[in-house]
């Protein structure tokens, strides 16, 4: 009442939207009226924000931000109306809104016009920093900072118990106290580093993320109630929802502390992350109870997607994810490039297709450094279909219930010079508020449709910061590369496959016993290859498990009648894969070890 703007500073989680939201419901219970629009003024481009005028014609356009003026200056003035910017501040837009923060409360427009502000208006913005707000934005706004250390964890977790079955209330309440509370000051009091920068109130929403279904028992089955979580699955769920975005030596501690202070015991000591809940019991994962499914066409298909081996790593990795993926929840899997997160994340959804009997469409969209928001809105109205019903417009789904929405490597898209990243900006909104604004500039609600994506981490080369804003509203969990025995047993398997192509069928007979060699030089040549030559040496000596997969693949376009040949074969396209990449001196190190690797595995078909 005071002044026309204020300003909510702090780390999402900390209450900013609460705040506004309490301070509204206590009004409308005291019988006042109030309107309020809601923005993200970084989601859309500066012109479709505060409008702008055809050079051509001189006809002037609204923006968001002018059209929700135009309404509320059209209310009684018994209607209070808060127009609230969720989203980061930089001058290029709020400078614009100076005339209107002062005691003019005036908003002049490029075509001349002016819209003057009653005491009825008042805009609320909410950010987490002000690093690019001038002096005389600053000076205009009544400021509030909250601060995550000032937030306590404890009221978001008691109003989700109070969201689950009575009966097992009382025990989620003990196993917090006992068990998740202390695991989440056990991950902060140490400052470990995490994988994906979030906030504290994101690593509170990673674990209840993980226990809100159970897929295990419930997955493709129509039950009425889902069973009671356990206290093993409880355990679990803490393990995973706050080890997800740590290192795996931080991970691995975690689950020793967490399994000592519920005097439960691991399956395996030695490998504590190696646990999973099944049939009511804890277990180590066993990659032989899984079918393998490679076959000679899922080889011939790896350009688009790679056939599935199940090991350990892929099977513990899948089900950091799976629960999220089965209830809808958006997530993010990070990883390095080349690990698999593509693989996993595409074979579960297959999986759940296959299980859930629901038909589930599927949207990709590969980013790059010009991805916008545009080609966002593209690809939805591709896979959606617009629905206009009381509440407005929504996106539905054209085909099958529910639509998920996967983007790959949504860090790439280059911010702008106020490290702002548009795409980011616009999931922040579509993932917060259920929506967006189209060209119209009416709000369009998302229904049934999820949002997964897939990262490198940003110490990568190319990849920028995801805005902890964003990464505290979705699930965040990380994966690593797979070691190098279940890289020996993986293309093993592919290669076993692939010798049975017609092309082979001279060496047919010797197929079986050439696979394990090969895959084992294979792998040896590659971590070679990546222990010697870093991207610290040249930006391009980046190795990864695609190069084993694209090496089988080109292994299948030659007929060959001898063992030799195919040796022969071998060596040359590992040469066009590996050597081919270095620089100088560098070829007569890829050199000793494709002879090393001849000599250790395959000296006996030389």
């Amino acid at each position: 009442e005071q002044r026309m703007g204020v300003g909510i500073i702090g780390p999402s989680g900390c209450g900013k939207s609460t705040m506004w939201k309490v301070l509204e419901a206590a009004y409308k219970r005291m019988g006042r009226t109030y309107r309020v629009h809601v923005m993200n003024p970084k989601a859309i481009s500066r012109v479709r924000l505060l409008g702008h005028m055809d050079h051509d014609t001189r006809e002037w356009f609204d923006g968001v931000l002018t059209a929700s003026a135009r309404k509320v200056i059209k209310e009684p003035p018994t209607t209070h109306n808060w127009i609230v910017c969720d989203g980061d501040i930089d001058p290029e837009w709020v400078e614009s809104l100076n005339s209107v923060l002062d005691d003019n409360r005036l908003l002049t427009m490029p075509n001349g016009e002016r819209i003057q502000f009653g005491t009825n208006v008042n805009f609320i913005f909410e950010t987490d920093h002000l690093r690019f707000a001038s002096p005389a934005t600053i000076s205009r706004l009544n400021m509030i900072f909250l601060s995550e250390e000032d937030i306590d964890v404890r009221p978001l977790v008691a109003s989700w118990i109070l969201k689950q079955p009575e009966v097992i209330q009382s025990q989620l309440e003990m196993w917090c106290e006992e068990l998740f509370y202390k695991a989440l000051d056990w991950v902060y009091k140490g400052n470990k580093p995490l994988i994906v920068e979030t906030t504290r109130m994101g690593m509170v929403s990673n674990v209840l993320g993980h226990m809100s279904n159970n897929p295990e028992a419930n997955l493709g089955q129509n039950v009425d109630e889902p069973p009671e979580l356990t206290k093993k699955e409880f355990i679990l769920a803490v393990c995973r929802g706050l080890g997800g975005n740590l290192t795996d030596e931080h991970r691995a501690d975690l689950t020793r502390e967490v399994f000592k202070w519920a005097g439960e015991s691991l399956p395996d000591t030695t490998k504590p992350l190696n646990a999973h809940f099944y049939d009511g019991m804890l277990n180590c994962y066993d990659p032989s109870s899984h079918e393998a499914g490679v076959t000679l066409e899922a080889v011939q298909q790896s350009a688009s997607l790679p056939p599935l081996v199940p090991t350990v790593s892929t099977l513990r990795d899948t089900d950091l994810f799976r629960r999220w993926l089965a209830d809808e929840q958006p997530f993010i899997v990070c990883g390095p490039e080349g690990c698999g997160k593509n693989l996993l994340i595409r074979h579960a959804i297959g999986r759940l297709q296959n299980e859930a009997g629901v038909s589930i469409s599927m949207a990709t969209l590969n980013c790059n450094a010009r991805t916008s928001s545009k080609d966002v809105l593209q690809k939805l109205r591709q896979f959606c279909s617009v629905v206009t019903g009381n509440t407005g417009r929504t996106f539905r789904p054209k085909e099958g219930r529910r639509l998920i929405f996967y983007m790959k490597d949504i860090n790439l898209p280059t911010p702008d010079k106020y490290d702002t990243s548009e795409i980011i900006m616009f999931l922040q909104q579509a993932v917060m508020h259920k929506g967006f604004y189209d060209e119209d500039l009416e709000f369009v609600q998302l229904e049934h449709i999820q949002i997964i994506a897939s990262v490198a981490p940003s110490s990568t080369l190319g990849r920028h910061h995801i805005a902890t804003r964003f990464t505290a509203i979705v699930r965040v969990c990380s994966i690593t590369y797979p070691s190098m025995e279940e890289l020996t047993d993986i293309y093993s398997q592919m290669m076993a496959a692939a010798l049975t192509t017609p092309n082979y069928q001279n060496i047919a007979d010797k197929a079986m016993s050439l696979a394990p060699k090969v895959a084992e030089a294979m792998v040896d040549i590659y971590a070679n290859m990546k222990g010697r030559f870093t991207v610290d040496m040249h930006e391009h000596y980046l190795f990864s498990p695609r190069d084993l997969t694209q090496w089988v693949m080109q292994m299948m376009r030659y007929e060959l009648e001898s063992v030799e040949a195919f040796v022969e074969v071998w060596c040359y396209e590992a040469a066009r894969i590996f050597r081919d990449r270095l620089v100088g001196d560098d070829q007569a190190h890829f050199d000793g070890f494709l002879k090393n690797a001849l000599i250790a595995y395959l000296g006996s078909y030389c």
